[in-house]
């Protein structure tokens, strides 16, 4: 009777503990960019479910990051999966997705092609809804779902650039500093003819786009976020479909309100009034 009050309390207290699971997939398909694949399962998953791919930014780490930002308890209260990429040390020390090689943001190629091949195993591995797949990240992570969008289009319905940096703008580690903390100054046009170049001859309808920045970001500039949005309207040739977020007060970090109930505090996680994952989740219809 004891150790069943003992249970009962752990999981009034950390009510996840008992729920889905975290799984490392250490072969999934080619994997040029050399990243590891960690998938989140619900206890109770959808037929035929959404997919989220989520990345995390630098210093950062997959697992730790899908529980922080409030992903994992969304994806086990709403049963969608969530596909984790995560960064090698060996890649880079930091473990930032590198979206300032080219190597790495084109089709096929790369980082960007390896989280594709997660994508592809995902969807031969489990019941996934190819038209519900989305992409979300921080900072690098941001940018590299901007790559990834850029690059295959037709794959992905939506995805979101949190802190993140306009797809293409840098091409060396050199140019990811000018871009992070004084962004060129690319007119829409120019910016929009690098996403439709990196898509190669799609000619269909790209991603909806959310874009969300912190006022007082100090590490990736909020002009970089106006950028972002100048590329993808350009891209689509309507406002419609591209949404932009900027949290007054809030510094470089995924914005988390812990008193709703949304997700933990930590490094490049950040307090806020603003839920990130349930904006994004609601603007998705996965909610």
């Amino acid at each position: 009777m004891k150790s069943l009050v003992t249970a009962l309390i752990l999981l009034i207290i950390n009510p996840l503990s008992w729920a889905g699971n975290f799984d490392t997939i250490s072969r999934f398909g080619d994997n040029p960019g050399n990243l590891t694949l960690k998938i989140y399962k619900p206890s109770k998953v959808q037929r035929n479910a959404p997919l989220v791919v989520l990345m995390h930014g630098c210093q950062q780490q997959a697992i730790p990051f899908a529980t922080e930002t409030g992903w994992q308890e969304l994806a086990e209260q709403k049963g969608f999966y969530l596909l984790l990429p995560e960064q090698n040390t060996s890649n880079n020390a930091m473990r930032c997705f590198t979206w300032f090689e080219k190597s790495d943001i084109s089709r096929d190629k790369g980082e960007v092609a390896s989280i594709m091949a997660m994508i592809e195993y995902m969807e031969s591995n489990y019941s996934i809804n190819s038209d519900k797949i989305f992409t979300a990240g921080l900072s690098a992570g941001a940018t590299m779902s901007a790559a990834l969008m850029a690059t295959y289009p037709e794959r992905i319905a939506a995805g979101a650039i949190t802190s993140g940096v306009s797809f293409g703008c840098a091409s060396s580690v050199g140019d990811s500093f000018i871009c992070m903390f004084s962004p060129n100054d690319l007119d829409a046009q120019t910016r929009g003819d690098l996403v439709r170049e990196a898509s190669g001859n799609f000619r269909g309808k790209y991603p909806k786009v959310t874009i969300i920045h912190g006022e007082k970001d100090y590490l990736v500039k909020p002009t970089n976020a106006d950028h972002s949005e100048e590329q993808w309207k350009n891209v689509h040739g309507e406002s419609m479909v591209v949404e932009k977020i900027i949290i007054p007060g809030l510094g470089h970090g995924w914005p988390v309100n812990p008193s709703e109930n949304c997700g933990k505090t930590s490094q490049f996680v950040v307090n806020s009034n603003v839920c990130a994952a349930k904006v994004l989740a609601k603007s998705w219809n996965l909610l």
